[in-house]
């Protein structure tokens, strides 16, 4: 996933520090003198972990808007966010610290900002548009003809920093000031166009993109600067009923930027041709992949009667090879699962087992899998995993162990719980009342 991120030893950081400062103290003043009304829920989460981090954070579901608040500690730094998230009109607001997003084609841009963001969508509709006569437009009775309009446009403005985050928390830090906008328009019910544009100290996105789509073939292309860096992408599909296929080719430059001047350092082409289908019990599916670095090719075949389903894998790249048989039983409770992997001459039998409830859910598994970072002798491990979790109305914990890419067995428990409180919680005037996204009973 790519981002708008800077390095947290930034030496650029400083010279925004008293604007940064300034923006926080006015986001805290907008969420504390909003008038207050009403009762409303409250969402209390967290959690700890050996490996993403301590932390926490509420939400409170007020009148018209959402404020949500959250804090934690990860790799020995700490870090905050705090928002209202509310709607005004068709403009679903944020004012705080929030991940905006957008997306356009086969790329994603991902914004941690704080500040202020806004996102307005409006689906493709057509209405009949009759209009007084005049000298410059003429009507029967009236009727101009048709008028179809649908679109979408995001908008952030404020600090833009590396987001902290983990399960239980989501953080902002070492922000610094940056803007964008990102705007799609339908221009028929097939045809769509759109731009990404956004700035920030260092870094500046500009991508545009068309999409043609009907029921069964779609093309659509994209290129532009994505962080600085030259990206262009094209791909064609098409979809039937039993049969599909697509093929597509991305061009990305990598750079790194000097004062004054920019140096490509490298450019990666990619070319993927895939086809699938499937009909009555069976599907299966055969990809290639093609660029400058490596070459790769699978090839999947599955079948489904109810509740067993078997699935037979090959993976190529280069030199190396693998295949893998699944097996998977399912029933309304339980789920039982079977692996036999071979990959350079080895064969793996692995098995996992679970269980779900209403209130009480359990995975066990136990895997052979393959750890690049450890020594040729030693990168095959057995892996017990187990994951547990409970619920009693509201209340909700979960444990579960997992391991790093070194092998070893971390662990990570958390819980959230909701509950009514009798604070007076903010309003935001003129949001609208349905901004609010209540828990059900």
């Amino acid at each position: 996933m790519l981002g708008l991120r800077k390095k947290l030893s930034d030496p650029h950081q400083e010279g925004d520090g008293s604007r940064i400062n300034s923006m926080r103290l006015a986001l805290i003043f907008m969420l504390c003198v909003a008038p207050c009304f009403g009762q409303g829920v409250v969402q209390l989460q967290g959690g700890a972990s050996s490996f993403s981090g301590n932390g926490g954070g509420l939400v409170i579901y007020g009148p018209n808007s959402e404020t949500h608040f959250s804090a934690g500690v990860i790799n020995n730094h700490f870090a905050y966010s705090a928002a209202e998230n509310f709607m005004f009109h068709d403009w679903e607001i944020g004012v705080g610290d929030n991940q905006f997003a957008i997306t356009g084609g086969q790329f994603y841009l991902s914004a941690p900002v704080r500040g202020i963001s806004l996102t307005r969508k409006r689906p493709y509709a057509c209405r009949n548009d009759v209009r007084i006569p005049t000298a410059r437009r003429v009507a029967i009775a009236g009727y101009t003809g048709k008028r179809c309009r649908g679109d979408s446009l995001y908008v952030f403005a404020g600090a833009v920093g590396s987001v902290v985050s983990s399960p239980f928390f989501y953080g902002i830090q070492q922000a610094h000031l940056g803007a964008g906008l990102g705007y799609k328009r339908e221009l028929t019910r097939h045809f769509t166009v759109g731009t990404i544009q956004a700035w920030t100290r260092l870094k500046r996105t500009s991508l545009e993109e068309a999409d043609f789509k009907t029921n069964h073939f779609e093309i659509k292309g994209q290129g532009g600067w994505l962080e600085n860096n030259l990206q262009l992408s094209g791909n064609a599909s098409a979809a039937w009923n039993h049969l599909g296929m697509n093929a597509g080719r991305s061009t990305y430059v990598f750079s790194t930027q000097q004062p004054g001047f920019v140096i490509p350092v490298s450019r990666i082409t990619v070319n993927n041709f895939g086809v699938f289908g499937g009909y009555s019990h069976f599907s299966g599916s055969a990809s290639v992949f093609q660029s400058n670095l490596n070459t790769g090719e699978s090839l999947n075949l599955g079948a489904r009667f109810g509740w067993f389903q078997v699935q037979a894998s090959k993976y190529n790249s280069g030199k190396t090879s693998s295949k893998l048989l699944t097996i998977t039983e399912h029933s309304m409770h339980w789920s039982l699962s079977q692996y036999i992997t071979r990959s350079n001459g080895s064969t793996s039998v692995n098995f996992g087992a679970g269980y779900v409830s209403n209130r009480f859910t359990a995975q066990v598994g136990y895997n052979v899998l393959y750890f690049p970072l450890l020594p040729q002798a030693q990168a095959f491990q057995k892996v017990l995993s187990v994951t547990l979790g409970f619920r009693f109305k509201s209340t909700s914990l979960s444990a579960t162990t997992v391991v790093n890419p070194q092998a070893k067995n971390q662990w990570q428990v958390g819980g959230d719980d909701y509950a009514s409180t009798p604070l007076r919680m903010p309003a935001i005037p003129g949001a609208s009342n349905d901004a609010r996204r209540l828990p059900s009973r």
